[in-house]
């Protein structure tokens, strides 16, 4: 009779091949709070906020498969993405406006 594999009867087993970390969720974040600080220059806020954007999604999706931890701080980030795309949006848009009101 053979001995049962050790691996089976392990308690703790290794962590799933290609488990990451709460990277998306932290630069997520970070873009996030770097482009509402800079959302008042525009372009900066905006490329920053569309970052974020993506981070925050790419960061939730992973999460919700079990490829990545940090699902809230994903989402969080994606939010602050949002209000920096839309801040630094208006912000272009009004600028884009008085420089038309000027030159009439």
């Amino acid at each position: 009779m053979d001995a049962p594999d050790d691996a089976s009867r392990d308690p703790f087993p290794p962590a799933a091949t290609g488990a990451g970390g709460p990277a998306w969720a932290v630069g997520s974040i970070v873009a996030g709070l770097l482009g509402v600080l800079l959302s008042w220059t525009g372009v900066p806020g905006l490329v920053l906020g569309l970052v974020a954007i993506g981070l925050g999604g790419t960061g939730t999706w992973r999460s919700g498969r079990g490829l990545a931890t940090g699902r809230l701080g994903a989402i969080v980030g994606w939010v602050l993405g949002l209000i920096a795309t839309a801040v630094a949006g208006g912000a272009l848009l009004l600028d884009a406006w008085l420089r038309w009101q000027i030159t009439r």
